[in-house]
């Protein structure tokens, strides 16, 4: 009933036919590919692009000014003179914008944002050293992922790497120099 007729099938016009084909669906493989590659790198990038970092210092011996807090965007950094030692020790605190900074001094700080050592991204919340009496630095790294809580001695220890603490004398210098 049927009939199959291979006659012409093979004919010089139908075989360029079928490599210019085959040469298409390859590049749409090969761009398939290139774009997935990026998609996967891009998601990589992400963990690492900090949106915000919230950071200062916080003294539990002294009579006044013992918390002192800055908060970076890509757009702003602002002042915090409002926190409690209370927000300090129960992981609460929460930044209330009370001073915008003016443009020079944001210039100072906004570069700390693409400066966070990686190792800070594995732990969610996380003391290292023993900030007590003597005080400590207060970090929220806020990435598209997650946010990411620490409490830093102000004193180098044994938990702290070179890293962190190459990071930590940064953000203590930019305080300096914003302040």
């Amino acid at each position: 009933m049927f009939s199959v007729s291979l006659q012409g099938a093979f004919c010089p016009t139908t075989l360029y036919f079928c490599i210019d084909m085959w040469r298409i669906v390859l590049a749409i493989a090969f761009v398939s590919t290139l774009v997935a590659g990026c998609n996967r790198n891009a998601d990589e990038e992400d963990k690492y692009t900090v949106d915000m970092l919230t950071f200062g210092t916080y003294y539990t011996n002294c009579d006044s000014a013992c918390i002192t807090m800055y908060e970076v965007t890509p757009s702003t950094v602002c002042r915090d003179d409002s926190a409690t030692l209370a927000d300090m020790t129960a992981w609460k605190y929460k930044f209330t914008n009370v001073r915008l900074l003016d443009v020079n001094r944001q210039a100072i700080a906004k570069p700390l944002l693409s400066q966070v050592p990686h190792e800070l991204f594995a732990n969610s919340t996380t003391v290292l050293g023993d900030p007590g009496p003597e005080g400590g630095m207060y970090l929220r790294i806020q990435t598209i992922p997650g946010i990411y809580l620490f409490k830093i001695d102000l004193r180098n220890s044994a938990d702290q790497s070179q890293a962190v603490v190459a990071f930590k004398k940064q953000v203590l210098d930019v305080m300096t120099r914003i302040k």
